[in-house]
């Protein structure tokens, strides 16, 4: 079974940090990319009632707004049953990186299901 997950976290850049932001970008990039792809992380992360987790799938792309810069990932898996992703992990996860992610400060993480 196919299930699809839209994650996004959304930073917020002052005036004064700005030649830091493709910095920033990677390094957001690289957080998300490290997360997803840990096994471990992976069985935090995601709950397969009843199944086993086949494979996830992570395409990421950053970009940078006019007062934030926002990386957006879709989380592609497959399993033998419905998954669920935990976002009370994924924002734990973030926070352990290291990368100034769970250091941010007033940034906002989202998850949706695709459908």
């Amino acid at each position: 079974m196919k299930t699809d997950f839209f994650v996004s976290l959304r930073y917020p850049c002052l005036p004064d940090a700005k030649p830091d932001v493709p910095t920033k970008m990677n390094e957001m990039l690289d957080a998300f990319r490290s997360v997803f792809d840990d096994e471990e992380n992976a069985d935090k992360l995601f709950s397969c009632k009843g199944g086993e987790i086949e494979s996830i799938a992570v395409e990421c792309e950053a970009a940078e707004e006019t007062d934030s810069i926002i990386v957006k990932c879709l989380v592609e898996c497959e399993a033998s049953a419905k998954m669920q992703l935990d976002k009370s992990v994924l924002n734990q996860l973030f926070y352990k990186q290291g990368m100034g992610i769970g250091a941010l400060g007033d940034y906002k993480l989202e998850k949706r299901l695709v459908k």
